[in-house]
């Protein structure tokens, strides 16, 4: 958020977007401001958004109660670092593991019906029999 316009009961505003480059920069009108940062939630009704601190809630009521507390801090401007400068490494590779070899197998197998004849004898009873049919290492 570049800029919050002091004038806040005023009947209509407009949200902008501003996209610059090292050449040219041109705003872009938000016609929807809950499509842009509504997926920040579960809720899948509308929502309302906060154009300060950019919070969203469910209902206007909700949003009313909290803009007279929201207004007394300054607006929220997300500053993303440079991609180049932020790349995360990680060095100690003798700490990532406790064991020096791992080996990971998996079978893949199908369920066939079981034709032996049950023991009367047993508390279980086979149902299906696993028939590998792959496996990896």
């Amino acid at each position: 958020m570049e800029y919050l316009s002091p004038e806040h009961q005023r009947k209509h505003h407009v949200n902008l977007h501003l996209l610059d480059d090292s050449n040219t920069s041109h705003y872009v009108y938000i016609k929807n401001f809950s499509k842009v940062v509504g997926h920040r939630t579960k809720h899948k009704g509308v929502s309302f958004v906060c154009n300060s601190s950019l919070d969203i809630f469910s209902s206007q009521r909700v949003l009313d109660s909290h803009i007279p507390n929201c207004l007394q801090h300054a607006p929220q401007q997300v500053q993303y670092p440079d991609p180049d400068d932020c790349k995360l490494k990680f060095k100690d590779h003798d700490k990532q593991h406790p064991l020096f070899f791992y080996l990971v197998c998996n079978f893949e197998s199908f369920l066939a019906p079981a034709t032996d004849d049950p023991d009367p004898d047993a508390k279980t009873h086979v149902v299906d029999h696993h028939n590998v049919n792959g496996f990896c290492c």
